[in-house]
C-alpha cells in the first residue's frame, strides 16, 4: 500500500512497475506522479496504464497535488 518517493532521474522504463499494486494510498499515488515527472531519462510510453496503475487509480490521481506537474512533463493516464 506504500510506495516511497524514489529517485527516478535515470530510469529508462517503468513498464508494469506498479502492476498488481491495487491498494495504494493517496500519498503513494502522489509519489508515483512525482517519480514519473522526475524520470527525465524515461524513454517508454508515458502513461499510468503502461506503468501498471488501474483506471480507477489513474482517475484518483487526477485529484492529487502532483497531477498538473505530471501532465506538464508529458504524461497522461492512458485511459
Amino acid at each position: 500500500t506504500t510506495i516511497p518517493l524514489l529517485d527516478t532521474g535515470k530510469v529508462a522504463s517503468m513498464h508494469d512497475m506498479f502492476q498488481n499494486c491495487t491498494s495504494l494510498s493517496d500519498e503513494s499515488l502522489n509519489n508515483i506522479l512525482a517519480m514519473c515527472k522526475n524520470a527525465t531519462s524515461y524513454s517508454d510510453t508515458k502513461t499510468l496504464a503502461y506503468i501498471g496503475l488501474t483506471e480507477e487509480q489513474a482517475n484518483k490521481c487526477k485529484t492529487l497535488s502532483n497531477y498538473s506537474a505530471f501532465t506538464t512533463a508529458g504524461w497522461t493516464t492512458g485511459y
